[in-house]
C-alpha cells in the first residue's frame, strides 16, 4: 500500500498508518481518527474513515 502510494504522489508520514488502514480495508470497518494520513490514504483507496476534532 505504501509503494502504491507513493507512486500516486501520496506521502504517508508513518507506515504503521498503511498497516492500520489495510487492515480497515480487509474487514471492512470504519476508521476514527485525528491523523491526517488517514484522509490521505482514502483519497486513493476504498477506506472508510472519519476524522474526529
Amino acid at each position: 500500500m505504501y509503494y502504491n502510494l507513493r507512486r500516486q504522489g501520496i506521502t504517508v508520514r508513518n507506515t504503521i498508518d498503511c498497516c492500520i488502514a489495510a487492515s480497515a480495508i480487509e474487514h471492512n470497518l470504519l476508521l476514527l481518527h485525528i491523523d491526517r494520513d488517514f484522509e490521505a490514504i482514502a483519497q486513493e483507496t476504498s477506506l472508510n474513515q472519519i476524522r474526529l476534532n
